[in-house]
């Protein structure tokens, strides 16, 4: 079931940044700008705010339940942050970040675990080396992505391996003046799968 994922109550952003065009910089000004209904929780043990907002050391001291996790860091310390995530309860994660299986033997070795580690505490990865989702339905304004088009509300969903792909298209709709309804870009696809989402 992908309801959490797409419709998310709380947002942390493992990885955020304060350099204005970083990925992890990216994802809490997009969710900002577009509304979200939730809390935003940037998480960043160097940082005391990113975009006005308080920064966290470790997902573990944020003070709510949170839904999904974006993870903007190296590969090699996804694994122990997926841990972290199953001890706070969290239900999605989106691995924006490259390192997996794209990059080869190394890569899919840290991908497999991260893969056991979230099948252990419940958790399902979007990604890894995806963009993530949108869901402009305004009871939620989920912008858990890290892209430049904004969306009117719409019909249209698009869903895509390919972030670029996808990006292209939701421009092109954007410009003639096509709202969309929900936008997924998942990478890697070691876990959630296009047949999935377009079940949902």
């Amino acid at each position: 079931m992908l309801e959490s994922l797409f419709f998310p109550r709380a947002v942390a952003v493992i990885g955020a940044s304060t350099k204005e065009l970083h990925i992890g910089n990216r994802v809490v000004k997009n969710l900002l700008d577009f509304g979200f209904k939730g809390p935003v929780y940037p998480i960043n043990p160097k940082a005391d705010e990113i975009r006005g907002l308080r920064a966290y050391g470790s997902i573990l001291d944020v003070p709510t339940d949170v839904d999904v996790v974006h993870m903007v860091i190296p590969a090699r310390f996804v694994p122990q942050a997926i841990e972290d995530c199953g001890q706070k309860g969290v239900k999605f994660v989106i691995l924006n970040g490259g390192g997996f299986a794209e990059v080869g033997p190394e890569g899919a070795a840290i991908q497999r675990d991260c893969l056991a580690r979230a099948g252990e505490h419940g958790i399902r990865i979007l990604g890894p080396n995806c963009q993530g989702i949108i869901n402009t339905d305004p009871g939620v304004r989920a912008y858990c992505n890290f892209t430049f088009t904004r969306p009117d509300p719409g019909s249209i969903s698009i869903v895509a391996l390919s972030g670029g792909v996808a990006e292209v298209i939701h421009q092109a709709f954007s410009a003639a003046g096509i709202g969309t309804r929900m936008y997924a870009s998942n990478g890697n696809a070691c876990d959630v799968t296009i047949p999935e989402i377009l079940q949902y």
